[in-house]
């Protein structure tokens, strides 16, 4: 039987407004501009665009029950990481909720890549996510409260000329390859997995326009974290 994810999701239009000048605006239409197709960014610079998002964020924050005073710190090596060749070689998300230091949620971050050309549509990357199981196994360890495999799917949808601005993402047999991720079944019980998709449904930037969508797979299990760690966290709040 197949299993159904719920998506939670926020869309987005915008315009840059000119002081002295009158002007119009249409906002959600289906307009299909030419542009630079930017949810191609590398993952880094993808997770950065996410982050910076206060509505991705409170999207995030709504899906994991964590309060909106949440703290986000992203790409985290040090206090935590401070030798070569560990696994994983940073923490790419870090929550913390600043009054519970003590139950901190890491998070690994892998990134796929929807194309679509002439009706068909292609998912590129994924066998990057295989590299993920060892880095959940290694934040495990390290003994944060909880850890997350995220997978990051940027979509960019101005090809999609079939269907609504707000339906542009990623096609069912498309996201079928996303979840079956190679590996999955060896990634720790003890992980949570949450799908994001971020998309681009036309060419204007995805700064001005987009969608966001956030889905629990599974919950992470809780586990005791170790006064070293919580203390190492509270020197990032400080």
């Amino acid at each position: 039987m197949e299993k159904k994810i719920k998506f939670s999701w926020v869309a987005f239009d915008s315009a840059v407004l000119q002081s002295g000048i009158e002007q119009s605006f249409t906002f959600f239409n289906s307009e299909t501009n030419i542009g630079e197709n930017e949810v191609r960014k590398w993952e880094n610079d993808f997770l950065n665009l996410l982050i910076k998002k206060s509505s991705f964020r409170e999207l995030l924050l709504g899906e994991l029950f964590l309060p909106f005073t949440t703290k986000f710190f992203t790409h985290i090596r040090q206090p935590f990481i401070t030798y070569h060749n560990h696994k994983p070689g940073d923490i790419d998300l870090l929550l913390v909720d600043p009054y519970k230091p003590e139950s901190a949620i890491a998070i690994e971050c892998k990134k796929v890549n929807v194309t679509t050309s002439i009706g068909s549509e292609s998912v590129n990357k994924r066998e990057k996510i295989r590299n993920a199981v060892s880095q959940v196994k290694g934040l495990i360890g390290m003994g944060f409260s909880k850890v997350y495999l995220m997978v990051l799917i940027g979509s960019y949808g101005a090809d999609k000329l079939d269907v609504n601005y707000l339906y542009r993402g990623i096609r069912d047999e498309s996201f079928k390859k996303v979840y079956n991720f190679p590996d999955r079944e060896y990634l720790d019980d003890r992980a949570g997995i949450i799908f994001v998709e971020i998309v681009q449904p036309t060419g204007v930037s995805i700064n001005y326009r987009g969608v966001f969508l956030v889905g629990i797979d599974r919950y992470a299990q809780e586990q005791a974290q170790p006064k070293d760690i919580t203390l190492k966290i509270k020197s990032l709040l400080t």
